[in-house]
């Protein structure tokens, strides 16, 4: 092993140009408003409503695209990854992210929350999603 690869940062800033080459399949394809990107190994709580996820050629910063969604440390050390995050970060131990998803056979509806040990909403951790046709809008949603 060279000691360039054994000292390499194992991170998606290591693969800025992977994660350009599947951002513009994403946009290609018309998903971009459409998805919803799950993680587990941040330790932590953090939305983001899409402003700090576009990662396509050509396109602009702050423009809604991939909604992202890091969930809880459980009962784990906590730590820190990525961002900004739209909605911020909270590490706590004993938290946990829920995704809720209700179809009524004519609209999608997502929501997305932070929640504590006892199950209680974390402040400032949601967000709620309307789906229809070809995207999904962010709904308003109360604290």
């Amino acid at each position: 092993m060279d000691r360039r690869s054994r000292f390499r940062v194992d991170n998606w800033g290591s693969y800025a140009r992977e994660r350009e080459e599947i951002a513009n399949l994403i946009d290609a394809l018309g998903l971009t408003g459409r998805l919803l990107m799950l993680s587990g190994d941040a330790h932590m709580v953090a939305i983001d409503d899409g402003t700090h996820s576009n990662y396509a050629t050509g396109t602009g910063r702050g423009q809604a695209w991939l909604r992202r969604d890091a969930r809880g440390s459980l009962d784990r050390r906590t730590s820190g990854k990525g961002g900004p995050y739209s909605h911020g970060v909270s590490k706590q131990r004993g938290q946990f992210g829920l995704v809720e998803v209700t179809d009524d056979g004519q609209q999608l509806s997502v929501e997305l929350s932070g929640r504590d040990r006892a199950g209680a909403r974390i402040p400032g951790m949601r967000l709620a999603l309307a789906c229809a046709d070809s995207a999904c809008d962010i709904t308003p949603s109360a604290k």
